[in-house]
């Protein structure tokens, strides 16, 4: 009997899609109806439908500083209080943590281990080297500003990969990279 009035009693957070049934759905189809087309419990959609048609369709909105670039976010919806970041912050601001624990992880480690941790990213770097260098077919030839873009995008593969993919060395590739920052 408790497992039944748990399951009842569960609540489920609908997408936009289902909460527009619901809001939609005719007043003569029965909550039990609309559960079981939406497949979930009848519980949830009578609650969900008893706040539409108190509320209306209505989301939470909250505007905070985005903690990457400090700008305006508008954050919306049940989980407006986790939002911290623009989509486009997002990526970068994972990174820089990434790098700051990364730089915990390095600076606890041993001379030892720092040593063997460098020779085996030498190691993968030659290797790759080696892969890509038979396929490099523009040698020596000039770079477009497309591949540019593409060396230079937010969701770039790895430089293995745009190496294969541009017909050209994994150094190569770093290169360009690293005058196009303007870090050389």
């Amino acid at each position: 009997m408790d497992t039944i009035r748990a399951a009842r009693n569960q609540r489920r957070a609908f997408a936009d899609a289902e909460l527009w049934a619901i809001l939609t759905a005719p007043d003569d189809v029965t909550s039990a109806t609309l559960a079981r087309q939406l497949g979930c419990n009848e519980h949830s959609v009578r609650v969900a439908r008893a706040r539409l048609r108190r509320e209306g369709w209505t989301c939470r909105v909250a505007y905070r500083p985005c903690r990457h670039c400090g700008a305006l976010l508008t954050a919306r919806g049940s989980r407006a209080g986790q939002a911290a970041y623009h989509p486009a912050c997002r990526r970068r601001a994972l990174a820089d943590m990434d790098r700051r624990h990364e730089r915990v992880r390095w600076d606890r480690m041993s001379d030892e281990e720092r040593l063997a941790r460098i020779d085996r990213a030498h190691r993968h770097t030659e290797a790759k080297q080696a892969e890509t260098q038979p396929g490099a077919i523009n040698r020596g030839s000039r770079w477009d500003p497309s591949d540019d873009a593409r060396l230079m995008a937010e969701d770039a593969p790895p430089d293995y990969v745009l190496a294969k993919e541009l017909g050209r060395s994994l150094h190569a590739v770093r290169g360009r990279k690293q005058r196009l920052r303007g870090t050389t």
